[in-house]
C-alpha cells in the first residue's frame, strides 16, 4: 500500500501557514522516524521567522514590502512540499508503520482511494537508491520519463513503451521530482503534474 501526505495549505492564510509549519516542526525535531530531514528543521524554522517577519512588516507597509510577503509565502509553501515528500518516502520506505508514521509529523494523511486517478506516481521501493515509477497507460504510446533535483534543470531518465518500470541508481538522500510524457505518431503530448519523492 502507498501511503500519501495530505498538505493541506492552499485554502490557509500566512499567519495558519505559520503555525502549522511550527507545528510540524515541533513533532518532527527529535522524532525517531525522522532523522534526517530534508529540509532540515533549521532552515524550516528560519523560514516560518521570516515569513511572520515579512507579514509583520507588509502589514503598514509599501509595495514593495507585500510584494517580499508573497516571496517569502511562496518559498514557505515550497519547504511544505519538500517536507511532505521526505515524510512520505520516510512512510513508504517502513509500510508497516506508514501511517503512523505521517501523523506523526504534524501532517495528515491523504486518503489513497483519491489517488485512482493519478496520472504519475513514484515511489521508492526500500532499496537504496532504487525507485518504481508508474504512469496512466496510453495504448500503442512511448513515454518520455524526466528527473529534476530543482524544477529548473530536467534530464531524461527513461524514453521507453513501458508503463511501469523501476529505475535503479537514482540519487540518494535528495528530494527528486519526476515528469513524464505521451509520444504518439502525432508528437509527444504535454507534460504530466510533476510528482516529488524523496529517495534515502
Amino acid at each position: 500500500m502507498r501511503y500519501y501526505v495530505k498538505v493541506a495549505i492552499a485554502l490557509l492564510n500566512v499567519l495558519a501557514k505559520i503555525a502549522k509549519l511550527r507545528k510540524i516542526i515541533t513533532m518532527m525535531a527529535g522524532n525517531a522516524y525522522f532523522t534526517s530531514p530534508n529540509p532540515s528543521m533549521t532552515v524550516c524554522a528560519t523560514g516560518a521567522n521570516q515569513l511572520e517577519a515579512a507579514y509583520l512588516k507588509a502589514q503598514e507597509g509599501t509595495k514593495a514590502d507585500k510584494a517580499a510577503l508573497r516571496q517569502k509565502e511562496v518559498e514557505v509553501d515550497i519547504l511544505f512540499k519538500e517536507l511532505a515528500a521526505y515524510v512520505e518516502g520516510v512512510a513508504n520506505a517502513n509500510p508497516t508503520n506508514g501511517e503512523q508514521i505521517i501523523l506523526s509529523s504534524g501532517f495528515e494523511l491523504k486518503n489513497p482511494r483519491k489517488q485512482d486517478t493519478v496520472e504519475l506516481t513514484a515511489e521508492p521501493t526500500g532499496l537504496p537508491g532504487e525507485l518504481k515509477i508508474q504512469r496512466k497507460a496510453v495504448r500503442g504510446a512511448a513515454y518520455e520519463y524526466q528527473l529534476s533535483l530543482d524544477m529548473i534543470t530536467w534530464t531524461t531518465l527513461l524514453l521507453t513503451t513501458l508503463a511501469r518500470f523501476t529505475t535503479h541508481d537514482v540519487p540518494r538522500g535528495a528530494l527528486l521530482h519526476i515528469r513524464s510524457r505521451v509520444i504518439t505518431a502525432e508528437g509527444p503530448g504535454p507534460w504530466s503534474e510533476v510528482v516529488s519523492v524523496y529517495v534515502m
